[in-house]
């Protein structure tokens, strides 16, 4: 059967000396795996497939196969510019990498799809700090997931979260009173959880900017999540980590 659709691109592999295997992010399809025939090289086909390149695509799949094959592709929106820029050069594998383990392949996808094309077009016009941006993207990709826990109120009494400090109960994936905690737990400002729930509300260019401490909280929170329903990191965050290490005098 022969579809098509508006796709980004998220992963490329090699295959055979003339071939590659994409994957793409589509709205109605989800995460379409595809042979690429006579990509290699200096082709139009391999220009359209760098990482997050929005592209029109057409593929062939036959019921129950694993392996589409692309019959055509054309490039709609290049965000190249963005691997030029060292604040958001690294994110584009991260990116690729966090869609690539939390949507399931083959499923129709439209909200993941529309806060990568979001999350991208603000990126692309400067209106986002990179740092804010990548939180945006953890903390939505959770929660469409249903990963991630209400932010407004404590898991155990239901009462709203206090202003100044709140806890992030690890065991539980809840945010509850400090009073309220009794097991393993991070800390949460008020201000971080201000953050949270605007992040959950407002789109991103709305967002007001936000400290690095701060976000550093939201990014804490965000990986417990992940490594905990995960049982492992992210290469492309360990990655990340890594660079941020010794970047540090």
């Amino acid at each position: 059967m022969l579809f098509s659709a508006t796709a980004f691109i998220l992963k490329v592999e090699v295959l055979t000396e003339k071939d590659l295997v994409a994957d793409f992010l589509t709205q109605t399809h989800g995460v379409v795996r595809a042979v690429v025939h006579g990509a290699r090289g200096r082709s139009k086909r391999a220009a359209a497939l760098q990482l997050l390149t929005q592209v029109r695509v057409t593929w062939f799949q036959r019921e129950g196969a694993e392996l589409a094959s692309l019959r055509e592709i054309e490039i709609t929106k290049s965000t190249f510019v963005l691997s030029t820029r060292t604040e958001t050069a690294l994110l584009i594998p991260y990116f690729c990498e966090s869609f690539l383990e939390f949507l399931p392949p083959a499923e129709p996808a439209e909200k993941a799809y529309r806060l990568l094309d979001h999350v991208l077009e603000a990126l692309l016009k400067e209106s986002v700090a990179a740092s804010l941006a990548a939180r945006y993207l953890e903390v939505w990709l959770l929660r469409l997931s249903g990963l991630f826990p209400e932010v407004t109120r404590c898991a155990v009494c239901r009462e709203p979260l206090d202003t100044l400090a709140n806890r992030f109960d690890t065991e539980a994936s809840s945010f509850v009173h400090g009073r309220c905690a009794t097991g393993p737990g991070l800390t949460v400002s008020g201000e971080a959880s201000r953050i949270l729930a605007s992040l959950l509300r407002l789109p991103l260019p709305s967002l007001d900017p936000a400290e690095d401490v701060v976000l550093n909280e939201v990014e804490m929170v965000a990986r417990e999540i992940r490594r905990r329903f995960l049982g492992h990191e992210l290469k492309s965050y360990a990655f990340l980590l890594t660079l941020h290490e010794k970047s540090i005098p």
